[in-house]
C-alpha cells in the first residue's frame, strides 16, 4: 500500500488573515461605487441579472425544463443561480450581490496562496497579499459578471486535483472533476482542459501504479462531465445540438471576426458588425415559416454559419497579427479600465476607433481620451509595468526552482490567450490571472530574501 504524502497548505491563521483583508478590500470599493447599475454593470451583466430575476418568478427548473418557457439566451447556468440565491435572500440588490461575490473571491484568494505554499511558505505570503489588493480581482469582484464564482470554482478544482495527486484518493479525484464541472457551467472558456486535466492526473499518478492512475483519471472524468453533460443531453433534445451555451456564433461574429477584418482591410469594427446583422437580419427573413420560430441556437447557427464564410475569405496572416495583437492587448490592458468610476469618465469606445495599425489605433484612442481617463489610464499601466517586471522575474526564478510549476503556470496563460485571441480586456485575462499573481509573487519573494542577504552581508 503506497503511503499517503503529506497534505501541501499553508496555517489556518495565515488563511484567515488573507480572507479577512481581502474581504474587507472587496467592501470597501463596493462602499465606494455608485448604486445600482452605474457601479455593478459590465457587458452581459443585465441579461445575468434578468435571467436571475425569471428563475425566481418561475420557479428554479425554469433553465432546465423546456416545457416551461425558454430564456433569451442559453449561457452556463451556474451563475444565474448564484444571483438568484442573491435575490431570493436580499432582493435586487446589486451591492448585496456584490458583497456575496466578494465573500467568494476573498476565497479564492486564500485558495491562490495554498497553492503557492507548494513553491515555498513565503511565496505563499506574497501571493495571498497580492491577491487580497490585485486589481483585476478587486474591481471584477464588485460586477455583476460570472467571473468571480468561475475563478474561485477553478482554482478549487486545481487545489482538489493536486491533492487527487497526491493521494491517488478516487474521491478526491471525484471532488475535483466536480468542481471543474461547476466551472465549466459557470464560464466554459476551460472546457478544453477537460482532455488535458484528465491527461495530467495519469501523468502524476503512473508511477504509483497503473490501475490508480487510470481509475482516478476515470472518476474525474466522469465527476467533470456529470454537470455540463447534462446541459449538453438537454440541448439535444430541445434544440437538436450538442452546444453547451448558445452564444459562440454572436462572440465570433460581433467581436471575433470584426477585429481580424480590421487588420486584414482596414474595415472598422461597427461597419463589420452593421454589415453582419444586416446579413443575419436578411437570413431571418427569407426562413421558411414550417421551421417554427427562431430560438437562440437557431440564431447561434445562422452566426456561426456566417461568420464561418466571411472568415474563409481572409488571409492567414490576419489571423496571426489579430492574435498576436489580442495577446498583448490583454497581457498589457490595466484592470483600472473595467472599473465603472473610470468607464464613466469622456472616453471614446477602443473597439470603434480606427487607425493604421495597433500603433496609430492606441494614438488616437488616447487623442480623443479625456484627462482624467488618461490619468487613470497611466496609473493602472504604470502599476502593470510593475507587475509585468516583477511576473517576469517571478517566472525566471520559478523556472530554475520550480520548473513543472512554472510551465504548467505558463501553459495556463499561453492557453488563455488563445482562446481569448482578439477579444480584448482584462475581463478576459481572469482565468490566468492567478499564475500571474503567483508569478509577482515568487519575484517579490526572491527580491526579499536578496534583499535579507545584502542587510546581512552589510551588517558583517
Amino acid at each position: 500500500m503506497t503511503a499517503v504524502q503529506p497534505r501541501s497548505g499553508i496555517e489556518p491563521r495565515l488563511a484567515l488573515t488573507i480572507f479577512a483583508a481581502a474581504l474587507a478590500v472587496r467592501l470597501v470599493n463596493i462602499l465606494l461605487l455608485p448604486d445600482g447599475a452605474a457601479g455593478h454593470f459590465l457587458d452581459d451583466s443585465h441579461g445575468y441579472w434578468d435571467e436571475a430575476a425569471i428563475l425566481n418568478d418561475r420557479g428554479w427548473l425554469y433553465w432546465w425544463d423546456s416545457t416551461l418557457g425558454a430564456l433569451p439566451e442559453r449561457r452556463p447556468p451556474l451563475y444565474m443561480y448564484f444571483l438568484a440565491v442573491s435575490r431570493a435572500l436580499f432582493g435586487p440588490s446589486l451591492a448585496m450581490a456584490a458583497v456575496l461575490q466578494a465573500a467568494v473571491d476573498a476565497g479564492s484568494c486564500v485558495l491562490i496562496g495554498l497553492l503557492a505554499a507548494r513553491i515555498d511558505t513565503t511565496t505563499a505570503r506574497w501571493s495571498g497579499a497580492l491577491a487580497a489588493v490585485w486589481p483585476a480581482l478587486v474591481i471584477h469582484s464588485a460586477l455583476i459578471v460570472s467571473d468571480s464564482l468561475f475563478l474561485f470554482l477553478f482554482l478549487l478544482a486545481i487545489a482538489l486535483g493536486l491533492r487527487a495527486a497526491d493521494t491517488g484518493r478516487a474521491g478526491h479525484a471525484a471532488a475535483a472533476g466536480l468542481a471543474f464541472g461547476f466551472a465549466v457551467i459557470t464560464r466554459n472558456v476551460i472546457q478544453f482542459l477537460y482532455p488535458v486535466a484528465i491527461l495530467a492526473l495519469v501523468f502524476a499518478l503512473w508511477r504509483r501504479g497503473i490501475r490508480r492512475a487510470l481509475v482516478s483519471a476515470f472518476v474525474f472524468a466522469i465527476a467533470a462531465a456529470l454537470l455540463p453533460g447534462t446541459i449538453i443531453q438537454r440541448n439535444i433534445a430541445d434544440f437538436d445540438t450538442p452546444a453547451l451555451t448558445s452564444q459562440t456564433g454572436a462572440h465570433i461574429l460581433n467581436w471575433v471576426l470584426p477585429e481580424i477584418r480590421y487588420l486584414a482591410d482596414g474595415t472598422p469594427p461597427s461597419a463589420s458588425r452593421a454589415e453582419h446583422n444586416r446579413i443575419l437580419e436578411e437570413r431571418l427573413a427569407s426562413r421558411p415559416e414550417a421551421d417554427g420560430p427562431a430560438t437562440s441556437f437557431t440564431l447561434d447557427r445562422m452566426m456561426r454559419d456566417i461568420a464561418g464564410e466571411q472568415m474563409r475569405e481572409l488571409p492567414f496572416d490576419a489571423y496571426l497579427r489579430a492574435w498576436l495583437v489580442g495577446a498583448i492587448t490583454n497581457l498589457v490592458a490595466p484592470p483600472v479600465i473595467s472599473d465603472p468610476r473610470v468607464r464613466a469618465l469622456p472616453k471614446p469606445s477602443f473597439a470603434e476607433t480606427a487607425g493604421d495599425g495597433a500603433r496609430d489605433r492606441i494614438e488616437r484612442y488616447l487623442d480623443k481620451s479625456g484627462g482624467a481617463y488618461l490619468s487613470s489610464l497611466l496609473f493602472g499601466l504604470a502599476f502593470a509595468a510593475l507587475a509585468g517586471a516583477a511576473q517576469i522575474w517571478g517566472a525566471a526564478c520559478l523556472l530554475r526552482t520550480r520548473p513543472w510549476i512554472a510551465l504548467a503556470a505558463l501553459a495556463l496563460v499561453a492557453y488563455v490567450l488563445a482562446v481569448t485571441g482578439p477579444v480584448t480586456g482584462p475581463k478576459y485575462r481572469l482565468p490566468a490571472e492567478p499564475a500571474l499573481i503567483v508569478f509577482a509573487a515568487a519575484g517579490l519573494a526572491d527580491l526579499s530574501r536578496r534583499l535579507k542577504l545584502w542587510r546581512g552581508r552589510g551588517r558583517t
